[in-house]
């Protein structure tokens, strides 16, 4: 699994939306947060070479 985020990463995000964690919740949390990163990944490989953006008001 790749580190995209680090607990320091997950501490900021916590603290910016008033989210109390303790230092176990902080490293759950993270290791959580990455692997859904990772979960993303195979997003990247669809082919979006002319496709134009889509916005939905709704």
């Amino acid at each position: 699994m790749t580190q995209h985020l680090s607990e320091a990463d997950v501490r900021g995000i916590a603290e910016y939306t008033r989210i109390g964690l303790t230092a176990e919740e902080v490293v759950t949390m993270t290791a959580d947060l990455n692997a859904i990163i990772d979960s993303l990944a195979p997003i990247t490989e669809f082919d979006l070479d002319g496709v134009e953006p889509t916005f939905h008001p709704i």
